[in-house]
């Protein structure tokens, strides 16, 4: 069985190499920092699978799924954020979000 990509669009480098460095092995993962880079790899690498940072620098999670939905581009995602909104969780939902983990999170609930 082939293994599912993953793209992990994540500012913090830290959390975003720990992330990639404990699912390293059960995906093909492609890592990311920037909004704008994020939506290019989406649109090149192809993803099954985002784990998307609502405060990307450059270009904000919300706007970038609102694009890649436009784009025909549907991933599963799991969306992280340190600051739920009301905002934002409306707006993922309406985007077809069903997971958001609130950071700091235990890696090993993903």
């Amino acid at each position: 069985m082939e293994k599912r990509k993953l793209l992990i669009a994540e500012s913090a480098e830290d959390f975003r190499n720990a992330l990639s460095e404990t699912l390293q092995g059960a995906y093909h993962i492609r890592t990311v920092g920037e909004g704008q880079q994020a939506l290019q790899l989406l649109r090149t690498y192809l993803p099954d699978i985002l784990v998307l940072d609502l405060m990307l620098p450059g270009l904000d999670g919300v706007t970038l799924l609102q694009q890649a939905v436009e784009s025909g581009i549907r991933p599963m995602v799991l969306a992280t954020t340190r600051y739920p909104s009301e905002y934002a969780l409306a707006a993922l939902e309406r985007l077809g979000v069903e997971y958001v983990m609130v950071k700091p999170c235990d890696l090993h609930a993903i």
